[in-house]
């Protein structure tokens, strides 16, 4: 007798074959527009700054070359517009060609993050 895998054990098997052939461009190209269409439900001010602020301080130096790469060879192929300007504005800023901010190739985004004291307080010595 033979055993016949449970609807659970293929699909977990089709959900691993499909994700064993994605290389690490597509996995980053889907982070990104992942990014993108979180910040789509934000005002539209706060898209772009939203998604740069998030690639900026939770990417990995190798992530943001390599999507880098892909922009420069193609264009952004396959990143959806937020993402894709994020995505050039930080990386103008990497090659120096955007004025920076703060921490080395850090773009001001405009908004406070999580736990980070308010302008105005850090400026007149209160935070």
């Amino acid at each position: 007798m033979s055993h016949q895998p449970g609807a659970a054990g293929m699909a977990e098997a089709l959900h691993d074959e499909e994700h064993s052939h994605k290389s690490t461009l597509d996995r980053l190209i889907y982070m990104a527009n992942q990014i993108g269409w979180f910040f789509k439900s934000q005002p539209e001010e706060k898209r772009v700054p939203g998604v740069l602020d998030h690639i900026q301080h939770f990417w990995d130096p190798r992530m943001r070359s390599e999507i880098f790469r892909h922009i420069d060879a193609t264009g952004g192929t396959g990143i959806e517009p937020y993402p894709l300007e994020a995505l050039m504005q930080l990386k103008l800023a990497t090659e120096n060609k955007l004025r920076t901010q703060g921490e080395a190739e850090k773009v001001e985004t405009g908004q406070q993050r999580t736990g980070e004291a308010p302008k105005d307080v850090t400026e007149e010595g209160r935070g």
